[in-house]
């Protein structure tokens, strides 16, 4: 019997050595083990970088309510990446992490409930930022780390997808300007987008024709030193099929007029060669200039009549007033002092008038005078 009970003791001894029931009973819970089943391929759009769905899964025996990812840019050994992680932006849930060399990287702690044993999906919205090689260099990779960014399970994935982008952007002016100098004459210019790409702003380039210059409204609010050239930036939503325009206002200041131009530029910041990734190139620079000039018209100006246009008048008051009389003709002698042949129609008038009444009156006599 107590050989028994002794077995029996060593035996839950034993057991309990083993990390039997009554270990397991009173053991730390075990740390849940996350791992990477598959990403898609990453794709930037300008500064957003996303990569649609990380598949995580729990094989731990607990549930998670976070889970990290680190994001690492990789580039060929030797070779400048042409993206780096943004610190421009609130880029919560994420931030970059210290150091940040040699390779950037990106510490995210994503608020995902994952039960043990079960998956969940996670999308990664990220910024970037060009470096000085984002025209030419070959596009990255990202490694993806889950948990401990020293210990934890990581993928790499395809190189990233850069979007490309640009817009053809074509310029014109709407009809042919004619004035004298002196006067001022309206410019109306046009801006097309052909595409594909829609753009959010422009640079415009006006110079004026030799003999004009730049006034009104308009060009005082461009860049209006000097007058003869301006050039602006048209901050203008501009989606691809859709035109722009304006009306400036060119004042003469000479006949001898040379033409002058409109250009438009798609990517007005831009150095050479146009980043195709965060800037705008312009397929065809063909179409990027329009020439711009003024007819001077230079003929005489029609003469102005010596004589005045009768108006109507409302009120009249004091005697009447000599009135300007033509040129006389050769051989004839100009007229002088004031119009006498209303006068003259006065009189006559008054002389048949007294005529007729003076014949009434004795014919009416001579009746009453046979009456009686």
């Amino acid at each position: 019997m107590r050989r028994g009970v002794r077995l029996l003791g060593v035996t839950a001894v034993a057991l309990a050595a083993a990390g039997g029931p009554a270990a397991a009973a009173h053991a730390a819970p075990v740390a849940a083990s996350l791992s990477i089943l598959s990403v898609s391929t990453p794709v930037e759009h300008r500064a957003d970088l996303t990569i649609d769905k990380i598949t995580i899964r729990n094989d731990g025996a607990t549930d998670v309510s976070t889970v990290d990812l680190r994001f690492e840019l990789v580039s060929d050994p030797g070779v400048i990446a042409p993206i780096t992680w943004s610190t421009l932006y609130d880029l919560t849930p994420c931030h970059p992490s210290e150091p940040v060399t040699p390779v950037p990287a990106l510490d995210c702690a994503y608020p995902v409930h994952v039960a043990a044993g079960a998956m969940a999906d996670i999308s990664a919205h990220l910024k970037v930022d060009p470096t000085t090689s984002s025209a030419t260099a070959p596009a990255p990779k990202v490694k993806i780390t889950v948990g401990d960014p020293q210990t934890g399970a990581s993928v790499t994935t395809p190189a990233v997808n850069r979007v490309r982008y640009s817009a053809d952007l074509a310029v014109a002016v709407d009809g042919q300007p004619t004035g004298r100098v002196g006067d001022t004459v309206d410019v109306r210019w046009v801006v097309t987008n052909n595409g594909p790409d829609s753009t959010g702003s422009f640079g415009i380039g006006l110079t004026a024709p030799s003999g004009t210059e730049w006034t009104g409204d308009a060009a005082a609010h461009c860049n209006p030193n000097p007058t003869v050239f301006h050039q602006c930036i048209a901050v203008v939503d501009l989606p691809a099929g859709r035109s722009y325009s304006e009306t400036w206002q060119l004042k003469i200041t000479s006949v001898d007029v040379a033409p002058g131009s409109v250009i438009v530029v798609a990517d007005w910041h831009a150095g050479s060669p146009v980043d195709p990734y965060f800037g705008l190139p312009d397929p065809d620079q063909a179409n990027n200039t329009a020439p711009l000039t003024v007819d001077v018209d230079t003929s005489p100006r029609p003469s102005v009549s010596a004589t005045p246009s009768i108006s109507p008048s409302t009120h009249v008051t004091g005697a009447p007033s000599a009135s300007a009389s033509p040129t006389p003709a050769a051989g004839s002698l100009p007229k002088t002092g004031s119009n006498i042949t209303p006068y003259a129609l006065v009189g006559v008038g008054a002389l048949v008038a007294g005529g007729v009444l003076l014949v009434l009156v004795r014919r009416r006599r001579r009746l009453q005078f046979t009456a009686d």
